[in-house]
């Protein structure tokens, strides 16, 4: 993956967040989160339907008011970097996937949104694929890795967000892509409906997150 791509990106939306928030601190228009932790990953069509694959995830992002009238409705925006992938025992083969991901999440926080407190989210994840890699007994197989899509288009995700503080707090998300993430399609399983055929990334996410 271009690493030094995805640095500037970071950067750059770090920068532009922490400016608008202190600009807006009064009014409290926006606000700037960092989040990392573990995937807990499968791919639905590989023949082995556990979550048997650990991953990272790392991003940062921002939330607005959706209403001037209710901040606790936001809209969350996330550039970060998620590995994913799945591991079928039977072949004795590992998929590993790394993507860049940028979430777009309408949210809603119980409660002052200054406090502590649960927050819910959901939205899409559009992925840009960095690098995908494929492992038979230590052996590549780079023709598998050339198969996977340069982009998990349509990704759906749900998030629960508890602030144990007014800084401090833990995350879990639910991803699970709707539309194939590889060209081949003549096998695997099925999203929403039956013409909808091929692999399909689903993973869990866990970790924990820092407000500013």
């Amino acid at each position: 993956m271009k690493r030094p791509i995805l640095i500037v990106l970071l950067l750059l939306l770090a920068t532009s967040v922490s400016a608008q928030h202190r600009r807006h601190s009064k009014a409290n228009t926006f606000d700037f989160t960092i989040r990392g932790g573990m995937n807990m990953c499968q791919i639905d069509g590989d023949a082995d339907g556990n979550y048997n694959k650990l991953g990272y995830h790392l991003g940062v992002n921002t939330t607005f008011p959706v209403s001037h009238d209710n901040e606790n409705l936001r809209f969350l925006v996330e550039i970060g970097v998620s590995n994913k992938g799945s591991k079928v025992k039977a072949m004795h083969r590992t998929f590993s996937t790394t993507y860049i991901e940028i979430p777009l999440l309408l949210t809603y926080h119980f409660g002052n949104y200054q406090d502590q407190g649960l927050r819910l989210g959901i939205g899409f994840a559009p992925a840009i694929l960095g690098k995908a890699s494929v492992d038979d007994d230590g052996e590549r197989r780079p023709t598998l890795e050339q198969n996977f899509r340069r982009m998990d288009a349509l990704p759906f995700c749900f998030d629960v967000h508890y602030r144990i503080s007014e800084h401090f707090g833990f995350q879990a998300r639910f991803y699970s892509s709707l539309l194939p993430i590889t060209k081949e399609a003549s096998q695997g399983t099925y999203r929403i409906f039956r013409e909808n055929k091929g692999a399909f990334h689903r993973l869990i996410q866990t970790g924990v997150l820092y407000r500013f």
